[in-house]
């Protein structure tokens, strides 16, 4: 499954059309190979699960933040100013990438809630 089918997360962010198109080439490109390779197992074909997952994850720990009355969006670009690009990133969805040092600053912020991969 991709997009909204795969992970609907919160009404208020804008991530969910760039999470839904980047799951979909994810998807996408994973076939392509699978079909290439003439191998359409379950395991080849949901090769791209693992970084969908993390970056739903990712997107999940932004949201549960938001809801924080101690978090603020200011205070953590003051905090970690390195982090401003992966912030604005997570906003609009594109995370189906390396997003583990926004997730380690995030969680110095607020603690990280349970994994959606395991529920």
């Amino acid at each position: 499954m991709v997009g909204d089918a795969r992970a609907f997360l919160d009404p208020i962010y804008s991530s969910g059309l760039f999470l839904a198109l980047g799951s979909a080439e994810a998807a996408a490109q994973c076939i392509h190979e699978a079909l290439e390779e003439d191998d359409v197992s379950a395991v080849r074909l949901g090769k791209f699960e693992s970084a969908l997952g993390d970056g739903v994850d990712t997107i999940h720990h932004l949201i549960k933040a938001f809801y924080d009355p101690t978090f603020s969006f200011g205070k953590f670009a003051r905090r970690f100013p390195e982090q401003k690009t992966a912030l604005v990133d997570c906003l609009i969805g594109d995370v189906i990438k390396d997003m583990s040092g926004f997730r380690q600053a995030l969680g110095k912020m607020i603690p990280s809630p349970p994994s959606l991969q395991r529920l």
